[in-house]
């Protein structure tokens, strides 16, 4: 008997080392399953739902921000003739500044004055009506 109870002692011993090694075999397994990280490094299929999950919880997102800041009909309308009066303000400006500036580079007489000539303002003088050369006071 003594032989058969140490064969039957390193029988068990065998066994639960098996057991120990399958154990933690199978530990090993279920924490690499159950990691979510080492999941995601391996699974590919596991990549595309979690990228196409992502991207739809973000396109959902945009839309419902867009939607909630889109403007009625009625405020798109003011907005585009609020736009519109100001463009013709605009080039009312415009054509006021363009008119102010072509003045001030072109003078024209006006009604009813007569231009002077360069000699007679150096002098202070004005031609004489009938004989220019004499108001001018030079022989030319």
């Amino acid at each position: 008997m003594g032989q058969t109870s140490t064969e039957a002692k390193r029988e068990v011993e065998q066994t639960r080392a098996h057991l120990g090694e399958t154990l933690e075999a199978l530990q090993l397994r279920a924490k690499r399953n159950l990691d979510l990280k080492t999941q995601l490094q391996t699974n590919h299929v596991l990549q595309l739902v979690v990228g196409t999950l992502v991207l739809a919880v973000t396109g959902f997102a945009v839309f419902g921000y867009r939607t909630r800041r889109r403007r009625s009909t009625a405020e798109q309308l003011a907005r585009k003739l609020k736009l519109n009066d100001l463009r013709d303000r605009l080039e009312e400006f415009r054509g006021m500044i363009f008119a102010i500036a072509s003045r001030s580079f072109v003078t024209t007489p006006k009604p009813g004055r007569r231009r002077r000539s360069a000699s007679s303002r150096r002098t202070g003088r004005r031609k004489s009506k009938s004989n220019p050369r004499r108001a001018s006071g030079g022989d030319c």
